[in-house]
């Protein structure tokens, strides 16, 4: 999923970085370093639940 939202990758603007892929497994997250997808953005989601 990483170029789901990226897609033109001819311009630099829209290579997509580290930023937009998550590990869809404990171990690949745990080898890569790339969030696994549970944590991804969990900072945001936990404040949108909160303000609830």
């Amino acid at each position: 999923m990483a170029g789901a939202r990226k897609f033109k990758l001819c311009e630099a603007t829209a290579r997509p970085s580290r930023d937009d892929i998550v590990a869809l497994t404990p171990l690949s997250a745990q080898i890569t370093g790339i969030p696994y997808i549970s944590e991804h953005d969990k900072e945001v989601a936990d404040e949108i639940l909160s303000a609830a």
